[in-house]
């Protein structure tokens, strides 16, 4: 494999979850990118706030509506068979909070979280 082609591995990363909860499950993620990021952080910080009061779980929820690949939580179609109109309640309804933070994370990158991006934004 060449360079370009572990180059493009690495931007496009996957990964898979399983949970104990619901084990025939599999949730694929992958990571943001930078302007992403930009635009979900944005999207937590209630208008006219500092990026340190950005909501921690809003931040979440948009990451996971940008970077959950499979399922679909903004798919229509999967949406009505959980019997929810959002994919803020398809999110909801799917993960316990410690799935909800395992995605996030691995949304975000292993190296952060969602503490350490608050951390961020205050400094």
């Amino acid at each position: 494999m060449g360079k370009f082609d572990a180059f493009i591995n690495k931007v496009n990363k996957e990964q898979e979850f399983t949970f104990k909860s619901c084990p025939d499950a599999v949730f694929v993620v992958r990571e943001l990118r930078p302007s992403e990021l930009k635009r979900i952080r944005i999207a937590a910080t209630p208008k006219g706030k500092k990026a340190a009061d950005m909501d921690p779980i809003a931040f979440g929820i948009e990451a996971l509506k940008v970077g959950l690949v499979s399922p679909d939580v903004n798919s229509a179609e999967f949406q009505d068979a959980l019997e929810v109109t959002t994919a803020e309640d398809a999110i909801d309804k799917l993960l316990t909070a410690n799935e909800f933070n395992t995605l996030v994370e691995a949304i975000v990158g292993m190296d952060e979280n969602i503490t350490e991006l608050v951390d961020e934004a205050k400094n």
